[in-house]
């Protein structure tokens, strides 16, 4: 039987058990070993989540994954086998695909690999002429359940790197995935977070207090310079993928 990338450029390394994925609108196949599967991913782990372990019995040996673009799953597979070095993301139209990505590994249960994405996705966001467009937010929640890691992530980071309001921000399309709201609720807790780091106090020429955000993205109510709260973990990341396709 024939085998497919990337499995028959590590076969001679690994065990001959693999998964198959057929992926995007391509319809490409791919096999990746499962020993890497078992190491890496919780979804292909049992329910204690011990890696190196038998396959859950009732895990396909065939997975459809058409809304993962191939470029993407390419990446991802070149990541897993090789550790390979990501390349550098320094630009607007780069966070799209670590968004992507996101999504696309959390298909896999790759959780370590989702929270890699987003503290590049959060390095990429972090200087203050840095825009992200409300489109980008709504991909996102149109792509994620409500109140998911990433759509936190997108929210707080659009609030503080958007655009000046635009008149398309209060389009229905916004309205109807809650992005207004959620981006209230944003602010006000940013504003409290203002009130904390406005040390010392500071005044304009009308006597106003100043209390600007600091210069690096914050995260939570307590000024948090990390996304850490927003990371996934290995229980959420296996019922996040458990609707693998089969």
């Amino acid at each position: 039987m024939s085998r497919e990338w990337p499995y028959v450029q590590h076969m001679a390394h690994m065990s001959n058990s693999a998964t198959k994925f057929v992926v995007g609108d391509t319809k490409r196949h791919f096999e990746i070993h499962n020993t890497v599967l078992l190491k890496h991913s919780s979804r292909f782990q049992q329910a204690d989540g011990t890696p190196g372990v038998a396959f859950p019995n009732d895990f396909p040996r065939i997975v459809q994954l058409p809304q993962v673009s191939e470029a993407d799953f390419v990446f991802i597979c070149r990541w897993l086998y090789d550790t390979a070095k990501y390349p550098p993301y320094n630009t607007e139209t780069d966070l799209p695909r670590l968004m992507r990505l996101w999504l696309a590994a959390g298909e896999l249960g790759l959780w370590k690999y989702q929270n890699a994405m987003l503290r590049l996705a959060m390095a990429l966001c972090q200087p203050k002429d840095f825009k992200i467009d409300i489109d980008m937010v709504k991909f996102v929640y149109d792509k994620t359940p409500p109140n998911s890691k990433l759509a936190q992530f997108i929210m707080t980071a659009w609030v503080q790197r958007s655009p000046n309001v635009e008149v398309k921000f209060f389009n229905e399309e916004y309205e109807d995935v809650s992005i207004l709201e959620d981006a209230v609720k944003v602010l006000k807790w940013l504003r409290g977070v203002r009130g904390k780091l406005a040390n010392p106090v500071t005044r304009d020429g009308d006597g106003n207090v100043k209390m600007p955000l600091p210069d690096y993205l914050v995260w939570n109510e307590q000024g948090g310079a990390l996304p850490d709260g927003m990371f996934v973990g290995a229980a959420e990341s296996r019922m996040m993928a458990a609707n693998l396709g089969r």
